[in-house]
């Protein structure tokens, strides 16, 4: 798995990495990861959220859409960000290395 992050391109990796830094097991809400990135990364958010999804068409991390509380014809939805517990581990180990 680590040979296919080495082809990502270097902003891309950079932002997989910052995955780390979120706790194990924890929904990452889309906006804090998108603000996050624009800051420490001087991206836009329209880059930010391409990165997003070319992460998520990698199976490097996963959208999670949920309904927000609100009563059953709310259109509101909350939008997540999850990463498979080996995929952080990479994520750790390959930041652990740079």
């Amino acid at each position: 798995m680590a040979i296919s992050i080495n082809y990502l391109r270097e902003e891309i990796k950079e932002c997989f990495l910052d995955l780390c830094s979120f706790p194990e097991d924890k929904k990452i809400p889309l906006d804090v990861l998108i603000n996050m990135w624009v800051e420490i990364h001087d991206i836009d958010e329209k880059d930010a959220f391409a990165i997003v999804v070319e992460l998520s068409n990698k199976n490097l991390l996963t959208l999670v859409k949920e309904a927000r509380a609100g009563g059953m014809y709310s259109s509101c939805f909350e939008i997540s960000v999850t990463q498979h517990d080996v995929l952080r581990d990479l994520a750790l180990n390959l930041s652990n290395r740079e």
